[in-house]
């Protein structure tokens, strides 16, 4: 990851947060490209902390220890697409604090604070990869597991969703660029394989 630093991408289902972010470290990152995996190391590494906090505040071990933490940074170093910059990467981390708020469902006696930050921070992680709208999917069954059903929490809940939203479209009008302005959505594409285009060996041809 720092050998052979690459710069990141935007893909077509990034949100307008991340294409900003890239487009702000553009004129550090030409001549420093090590600013990208460092910040990645960065991330990484706060994320598998959280989540080692997560798992010993949880009790899920005997005892508490650093054993999750570690196995989150040896099993994302597996894999390239977490060694670089990335939308999903970034969202990972509300993403882990919106596990430990819903872990805390159960107990919590006046949830309704809760829900709307984890609303919120949804609707934020949309701003940066848009798929992950599907995340809302989490309240719903924390909600339907932890807690008697409650019209108000649910509506909290979605409301919370919502105001990243609303703001975002209030800045737009606001500011004067309604027109032609294309709010995030979805994006439907085909996936693309690599296919090899070389000559069979003669060995192969022989059969």
């Amino acid at each position: 990851m720092f050998l052979y630093p690459s710069v990141p991408e935007p893909q077509l289902v990034d949100g307008f947060l991340y294409k900003a972010i890239l487009k702000i470290l553009l004129p550090v990152g030409t001549g420093f490209p090590l600013i990208y995996p460092l910040i990645t190391f960065i991330l990484l590494y706060t994320q598998a902390v959280y989540f080692n906090k997560l798992v010993n505040d949880q009790r899920i071990m005997q005892r508490p220890n650093y054993l999750a933490g570690m196995s989150y940074l040896l099993i994302t170093s597996l894999f390239i697409e977490w060694n670089v910059l990335s939308a999903p990467l970034i969202i990972n981390s509300l993403l882990i604090w919106v596990w430990a708020k819903m872990s805390g469902l159960h107990s919590d006696q006046k949830p309704k604070t809760a829900l709307f930050n984890i609303g919120i921070a949804i609707g934020i992680c949309t701003f940066f990869y848009f798929p992950s709208l599907a995340f809302a999917a989490l309240i719903i069954f924390g909600l339907a597991i932890t807690r008697p059903f409650k019209l108000a929490e649910w509506l909290i809940a979605l409301l919370g969703i919502i105001t990243p939203y609303y703001f975002l479209i209030a800045y737009v009008f606001l500011t004067d660029r309604w027109q032609g302005y294309r709010l995030p959505g979805f994006a439907v594409t085909y996936p693309v394989f690599n296919q090899t285009k070389g000559l069979m060996p003669p060995s192969l041809l022989s059969w």
